[in-house]
């Protein structure tokens, strides 16, 4: 028996996903009785019984994000990001549609108007065993005439505090950019819904600024109340080895 209107949506849902995915109803009716929607792609293994039904998700959560992003974008037709909480916006919606068992790395390179011309996978696997090459990077953003970039990519632990080789990785990039002129506005890391910019802390300078990197970041971890999950994310990528204006 359906109680309300919120009943009656998740009931007609339940519908939609299972005539496109061909996942049983009942899975999937229960699944959104105890969680959120947005985490059917993140649990997919636990309401998926083939292969098949996880392709079709998949594309349904494609579908889901491109919408989104395209209708925020209807007025210009173009994507401009003028601040970091429209690059979270846009960047959340980018990854919502990948596997949480993988660290993705995306590039996002901008024009002179903020204005996004493209946004390129440079690699999938974990930033330690994946290959990022500078020089291929720079070849990429000049050949699309790009003033700016905004590098990203995702935890799947669900800490969203940089490692080491984030930070590297970032340091790395910004000065191989710089010598031709092209900017790395911000570094955004993103677990689900949540995010970490290191423009927004303070993490990317301008010109010749060679403060430590590492000690802002212990700085911040050292912080109380909402960064001390996050400190457990950097102590784990250790022993590894491991709305502000743009």
């Amino acid at each position: 028996m359906l109680y309300n209107q919120y009943d009656s949506d998740v009931f007609r849902l339940t519908e939609l996903v299972k005539n496109f995915t061909n996942i049983p109803k009942k899975i999937i009716f229960d699944f959104l009785l105890d969680n959120n929607a947005s985490l059917m792609l993140s649990q997919a293994d636990s309401i998926c019984q083939t292969e098949s039904q996880k392709e079709k998700l998949i594309k349904l959560f494609e579908f889901k994000n491109l919408y989104e992003n395209i209708k925020n974008a209807e007025i210009n037709k173009d994507y401009k990001i003028n601040s970091v909480a429209e690059a979270k916006e846009y960047l959340i919606n980018l990854y919502a549609d990948t596997w949480q068992s993988k660290e993705y790395f995306y590039i996002t390179f901008l024009n002179v108007k903020n204005i996004i011309i493209k946004t390129m996978q440079v690699s999938a696997g974990t930033l330690s065993q994946c290959h990022i090459y500078p020089r291929e990077i720079v070849r990429e953003a000049i050949s699309c005439n790009a003033a700016s970039i905004i590098l990203s990519h995702n935890h799947p632990s669900g800490f969203t505090f940089p490692s080491k080789q984030d930070v590297q990785i970032t340091n790395e990039l910004k000065e191989g950019l710089e010598k031709i002129g092209i900017h790395v506005l911000d570094h955004i890391v993103i677990a689900n819904e949540y995010t970490f910019s290191f423009a927004e802390q303070g993490l990317i300078f301008k010109g010749d600024d060679r403060t430590s990197f590492l000690d802002k970041i212990e700085n911040l971890a050292n912080e109380e109340n909402d960064f001390e999950p996050l400190k457990l994310r950097l102590i784990k990528s250790d022993s590894e080895n491991g709305s502000k204006k743009l």
